[in-house]
């Protein structure tokens, strides 16, 4: 399987995205999950983790904004 696949079973659209919120560039990412495999999915599970974060951030924020 894949880079892209992978980071998409994650939970990322592509692999770019994987990127995009990891900050770690897609190519590192392609070597890692070759040559590193417990750096590329530590990288993927931090990159999900800050996703989760910002989306259950912005409704809690969403929430509270109604009842002010």
């Amino acid at each position: 399987m894949s880079a892209s696949e992978k980071a998409k079973q994650s939970g990322f659209e592509s692999l770019r995205e994987a990127s995009a919120w990891t900050g770690i560039p897609i190519r590192t990412l392609e070597d890692w999950e070759k040559s590193k495999p417990d750096h590329f999915e530590s990288a993927i599970r931090g990159g999900i983790s800050k996703k989760q974060e910002a989306k259950f951030e912005g409704a809690f924020n969403e929430i509270f904004k109604e009842a002010t």
